[in-house]
């Protein structure tokens, strides 16, 4: 971006998201502690944490100009730094593979089920949703509907509450990610060549990386 007259923040290299933001929501609200605080907001969009500074510190959107240098040319140079100019498709194989583990696990007969006797129970509280999902994915328009935010988070609260104590009486959280656990290791032994392949290639693309930045 130099060579072009233009100069951006660089993001630390270094950072890699932790296993709770990797995972966040995956199965929906799990922690109660988290659930009594902000309901079935994300806790992790919610705070600025050590890696992760508040909104108005974060860089300003990139120009036109500045993005149309990134996408036509920089990008390009840095891809083929990283990878030598061979065709890189890292993370698609992992993404797809995760996401199929996931649907599978959701169309488990034995899911359905449990989320079945959640719904029921959910009923009793004066709920009405048919699994996990549409009560977490109807959270904003809920809260909206309150007409006063903090009426809405307090009803937030106390329906995610209700949430989880359905989701222990049923077994759903246990029982989800035992199933989604379980998909995953039967894609991992069926791609195990594929996916061997794809940790070579991310192993030299950090060894590059730390090449180019100790020239740098």
């Amino acid at each position: 971006m130099r060579k072009h007259g233009m100069s951006r923040p660089v993001v630390d290299p270094g950072r890699q998201m932790s296993a709770a933001e990797t995972n966040a929501g995956r199965y929906g609200i799990v922690d109660r502690g988290e659930v009594e605080r902000w309901g079935y907001r994300n806790p992790l969009e919610e705070q600025p944490g050590p890696d992760r500074p508040p909104a108005a510190a974060q860089p300003p959107a990139p120009t036109p100009a500045e993005l149309a240098v990134w996408t036509d040319t920089c990008s390009g140079e840095a891809r083929r730094a990283l990878t030598g100019g061979a065709p890189v498709d890292t993370m698609a194989l992992v993404l797809r593979l995760r996401k199929e583990a996931a649907d599978s696990a959701l169309a488990d007969p034995r899911l359905r089920t449990a989320f079945a006797g959640w719904s029921a129970c959910m009923g009793r509280a004066g709920y009405s949703y048919a699994d996990p999902w549409q009560a977490n994915d109807d959270a904003d328009d809920r809260r909206a509907r309150a007409g006063d935010r903090q009426r809405g988070e307090r009803e937030d609260v106390a329906m995610a509450l209700a949430d989880l104590g359905c989701r222990a009486e049923h077994g759903v959280t246990d029982l989800w990610y035992a199933l989604d656990s379980a998909y995953q290791s039967r894609l991992v032994e069926e791609h195990r060549g594929d996916l061997d392949r794809t940790r070579g290639h991310l192993a030299e693309v950090r060894k590059r990386t730390a090449e180019i930045l100790a020239g740098s």
